[in-house]
């Protein structure tokens, strides 16, 4: 074979791996419009976070050397009040702030480097993610990203959940929750000058144990009951289909409701919701709520007098369910 028939073959060569390289394979319809924040694109404020879960699904590395020293624990923080944040899971003690808000900066703040449309997610690590982070605002509904294989130009392969599309984002994500408890506690010590947190858990009751949920309000009644498989559906209405993330939300928020106690207020609003909670206990546990129009909300249990405000975090996930 002749130099010249040579280096043509090697040029073409060249020019199918380049190809092949650099230009989107045919099953993969690439969005040129991306470059946008995750905060922008998805209408995430950062304000409006009142619940962060960070769930680890496999390791990182398949052989136990390469995990030295990282750590893959789960765990979930919780907004109560203004900026008050607290660890619930793996244990519970209060977050530092500063961290907090760190950590929600490192999802919302990166870059879309591009969104593709493919056919299966197998390929990129996202039918199987390694971590997926959830994000429930104010109003209730919930963001959750999954994060799977890492790719070249220090990229990892990333979706929200009910999107269409999976995006490339920076593949820092993943050192950026790779959190301990140590690393979210909050290690400052409290003084005598800093107020006096008078919030009270409002009341008790077995959350991992409840098997029906009744919401009574005014003008509507919703029975929500825990089936076999531990999947949540309506009873009444019949039709009413409910999500189970919002049904687990209403839980935990339920279970960790916090208030100030009330001592002079003249008249409750005459809006009220009632809620009990079933157990295998012979009588449910009630919970009244009680809104104005404003949003102010008041919390009591039936068989207490003691009234507590609260969030309406609580009342917007009921108007979620139902």
């Amino acid at each position: 074979m002749s130099f010249r028939t040579t280096l043509i073959i090697l040029i073409i060569f060249v020019c199918f791996v380049l190809c092949y390289l650099f230009l989107p394979k045919d099953h993969q319809v690439i969005e040129q419009s991306a470059d946008r924040k995750i905060a922008q694109f998805y209408g995430l404020e950062k304000r409006l976070i009142q619940k962060i879960q960070v769930i680890f699904h496999r390791s990182l590395y398949p052989d136990q050397s390469s995990q030295k020293g990282l750590i893959q624990q789960s765990y979930t923080l919780v907004k109560f009040g203004q900026n008050d944040w607290r660890l619930v899971d793996p244990v519970v003690v209060d977050a530092n702030e500063w961290k907090v808000n760190q950590l929600l900066s490192d999802l919302l703040e990166k870059r879309i480097k591009r969104r593709i449309e493919v056919p299966s997610l197998l390929e990129y690590g996202l039918d199987d993610p390694i971590f997926e982070i959830s994000l429930l605002t104010q109003d209730g509904s919930t963001k959750t990203f999954l994060i799977g294989k890492k790719t070249v130009n220090y990229s990892v392969y990333a979706k929200e959940k009910l999107d269409s599309k999976i995006m490339l984002i920076e593949s820092s994500i993943i050192r950026d929750y790779l959190k301990s408890v140590d690393d979210l506690r909050d290690l400052t010590t409290h003084n005598e000058s800093q107020p006096e947190d008078n919030r009270r858990r409002v009341f008790d009751f077995q959350r991992a144990e409840t098997t029906q949920i009744d919401i009574l309000s005014m003008d509507s009644k919703v029975v929500l009951r825990k089936q076999a498989d531990g999947d949540w559906r309506a009873i009444e209405p019949d039709k009413l289909i409910v999500s189970q993330r919002v049904v687990e939300d209403f839980l935990f928020f339920a279970d960790s409701l916090e208030g100030t106690e009330i001592q002079d207020l003249r008249r409750l609003p005459e809006a009220e919701i009632r809620i009990r909670f079933y157990t295998k206990a012979t009588e449910p546990t009630v919970l009244i709520l009680y809104y104005t129009e404003d949003s102010d909300v008041y919390a009591k249990t039936i068989n207490k007098e003691t009234i507590f405000r609260v969030g309406d975090h609580l009342l917007k996930l009921i108007r979620k369910i139902g």
